[in-house]
């Protein structure tokens, strides 16, 4: 998401589970103070595929591309 918005941005990491995405870390932004922010999960010897869903007020939500990755 762009540093360009205004407000706070809801980001949440997730991974694809049976069911569904599961969200397994959250954390809240504000970019008019901060360049970056980050939410993260430890690894626990499994391959799971990641994404990464984004919500502001101001630009609406987006999802990124998902990911696979092996620990």
């Amino acid at each position: 998401m762009s540093s360009d918005c205004t407000g706070q941005v809801t980001l949440k990491l997730q991974r694809k589970r049976w069911y569904g995405w599961e969200t397994v870390g959250n954390d809240t932004w504000n970019p008019k103070y901060t360049k970056s922010a980050a939410v993260y999960k430890g690894c626990a010897g499994t391959s799971y595929t990641w994404r990464v869903w984004m919500y502001s007020d101001s630009a609406g939500g987006a999802t990124a591309g998902s990911v696979k990755i092996s620990c």
